[in-house]
């Protein structure tokens, strides 16, 4: 545990995080909430029309395959993040926001939405 903290603080000692990267953090957290979300109820609505085409999930992901995957996607863009130096913080979080941003228009554009309740 102490060397996954030490690892975790040295590349902030050596590439300095500013506010600008912690929002565009932020924007991407909130597109890839939004695309579990809508995985989530695609995962609800197995044998329709619909299938996930993430070939980590499968056609047919179960809730708590979806729930494991967007955890560690959410963890693991975050550590990405903050380990790289600037000059590839930065074309990362703007193509990983882009990315993810098309994904979830394609998905509202197919008629999965994003549902609240659990």
């Amino acid at each position: 545990m102490k060397i996954f903290t030490l690892l975790m603080l040295l590349p902030n000692a050596c590439f300095a995080w500013s506010d600008k990267d912690t929002n565009r953090e932020v924007a991407w957290q909130i597109i890839n909430f939004i695309d579990y979300r809508q995985t989530v109820n695609l995962s609800k609505r197995q044998n329709e029309d619909f299938y996930e085409q993430n070939p980590l999930l499968g056609s047919n992901p179960s809730r708590g395959d979806v729930d494991k995957y967007f955890a560690l996607a959410a963890l693991g863009h975050l550590g990405i993040s903050y380990a790289l130096p600037i000059k590839y913080r930065l074309p990362w979080q703007w193509g990983s926001i882009g990315v993810s941003t098309m994904i979830v228009y394609n998905n509202h554009r197919i008629g999965l939405r994003v549902n609240f309740t659990y």
